[in-house]
């Protein structure tokens, strides 16, 4: 069991024009006080067929993170949209992911689906003969996120690089009980 555990990631609006930032709220419990580097990554899947035109929007680093609950607000930018290998593929259904890591290590990413149309009615039956850039929208598909939990060496970070305890007040039968529950 391990000692970050994501309770919940809200998006303030789910439907904004592609110009505009994501903003997001994560919500975590951390089970012990931890004394390593938390990464998050945003990272916008340009082309589901080639990882090279992902887009790494934004990353954020906690130094600490004291033991309880803990939520932070962060304001991604949108992608750009001219590394899209097909200016028509933006219609076509995409991913986002917002990744967790500890030393280099992942160990969390949900993903959303996200889609791409026009706002207007007119432009969605009759679209012009080029993506009109200024008026395309994003929907992001907030009610069915994926998650994917990786195995990760949570016992490594109890013990430390030199054996000492990284994870502040924890011991042996504390460690006992989290990974019975």
């Amino acid at each position: 069991m391990g000692f970050i555990h994501v309770t919940n990631i809200h998006f303030s609006s789910s439907s904004d024009p592609i110009s505009s930032p994501f903003t997001v709220t994560i919500r975590l419990d951390c089970l012990r006080q931890l004394d390593e580097e938390l990464e998050w990554r945003f990272v916008y899947v340009g082309d589901p067929e080639d990882s090279s035109h992902d887009q790494l929007l934004d990353f954020v680093v906690m130094d600490k993170i004291e033991y309880g609950p803990v939520e932070f607000d962060w304001e991604v930018p949108p992608p750009d949209y001219s590394k899209i290998p097909e200016e028509n593929s933006v219609f076509d259904s995409s991913i986002i992911q917002i990744i967790a890591l500890i030393r280099k290590t992942e160990f969390f990413r949900c993903s959303f689906l996200i889609a791409h149309d026009y706002e207007s009615e007119e432009l969605k039956t009759n679209p012009p003969e080029r993506v009109d850039w200024t008026k395309l929208y994003r929907k992001i598909g907030t009610e069915r996120p994926m998650m994917k939990i990786q195995e990760f060496p949570w016992e490594k970070i109890e013990k430390g690089e030199n054996g000492e305890g990284l994870i502040k007040g924890t011991d042996q039968q504390e460690i006992d009980m989290l990974k019975e529950n």
